[in-house]
């Protein structure tokens, strides 16, 4: 036979011999959100015991009268928490077993006593379904942390329910409540895209030779450790503002590796030997002076050359 009694009566038999509620207020704002008043949620046994609250009830209209349950303090004890009054698969399941529950103004309490379920740090709106953060359904909350509130007039049907977690965790979002040392789920790579620079391109604030040698390394596969180690040493001997620009092209290759990254450009020497004249070779390695470089390019190079004065004759092109 279904048993339904108080919600205050229902609340002495869950805690007996221990008194673990006491009476708060709650006061609800235009928008409908609960504001409680004397309400503690980290207070001990003794500090429940002693400390009811009855006085806030002094003077309260009957709908602003609420009892809590310090739920934490009774072991195992969990409280199933529907926002709303939509038929669900796990409703059902709770409601054939013949869980204490009580209606509430926008859904349902069930009262569990889970069994093998460790500590997790979130419990609002854990419902399965829909990933992390993508969540699907309707809200529930697994209420363990936070006092459960009841209304004074509100009634209980049912007996609490004694189950194990592995019979309910289907039923909810297990990586959105974060348990207590599971794995955290691996980020996924973003796609690395490779960026094409035009002839008359000006990006991210490069400079115009940086613009220009960057079109020449488009054309440079960065999957070789060779090419990548001289094309790195040619952006270090152009000076350390150069360190982007190598990274971004690096990065056009699936071996990109931060690490690796890092070491080799605190590796590279500024030796002037590998310059930009190196870099246009590799780009366009069967001519002397491709039609395809750019001519501007070409340009900027023999006049870097002849400031340097290094005779043209010896360029390594």
């Amino acid at each position: 036979m279904t048993t339904t009694r108080s919600v205050q009566t229902f609340f002495e038999e869950l805690g007996h011999p221990r008194h673990l509620f006491r009476y708060i207020r709650v006061q609800r704002d235009e928008e409908g959100k609960k504001n409680p008043i004397g309400e503690k949620n980290n207070m001990t046994e003794a500090e429940v015991r002693d400390k009811r609250g009855a006085q806030n009830w002094a003077g309260a209209p009957d709908h602003q009268k609420y009892l809590s349950f310090h739920v934490k303090l009774h072991p195992n004890l969990h409280v199933v928490d529907f926002d709303d009054k939509e038929d669900s698969e796990l409703r059902t399941w709770l409601h054939d077993k013949g869980c204490a529950f009580t209606e509430t103004r926008d859904g349902y309490h069930y009262y569990v006593l889970l069994e093998n379920i460790g500590s997790y740090t979130q419990q609002l709106k854990v419902q399965a379904g829909g990933g992390k953060d993508g969540l699907v359904g309707s809200p529930v909350d697994l209420l363990r942390q936070t006092n459960a509130w009841e209304q004074k007039d509100r009634t209980v049907t049912g007996t609490v329910l004694k189950c194990d977690w592995s019979e309910l965790e289907r039923f909810f979002n297990t990586e959105r409540m974060n348990f207590e040392g599971a794995p955290k789920p691996k980020a996924k790579p973003k796609p690395k895209k490779k960026v094409t620079i035009g002839p008359d391109s000006w990006v991210h604030g490069l400079s115009k030779e940086q613009a220009d040698a960057k079109q020449a390394m488009d054309k440079i596969c960065a999957d070789d450790r060779d090419t990548w180690i001289k094309v790195g040493m040619v952006c270090k001997n152009q000076g350390e503002d150069w360190r982007e620009l190598w990274d971004e092209w690096s990065k056009t290759s699936d071996k990109y590796d931060q690490a690796d990254q890092d070491k080799a450009w605190d590796s590279f020497r500024t030796d002037g030997e590998l310059g930009l004249g190196t870099l246009m070779h590799m780009a366009y390695p069967d001519r002397a002076r491709s039609t395809e470089a750019p001519e501007e390019l070409f340009a900027h190079l023999t006049g870097r050359l002849r400031e340097l004065g290094v005779p043209q004759e010896l360029a390594i092109w």
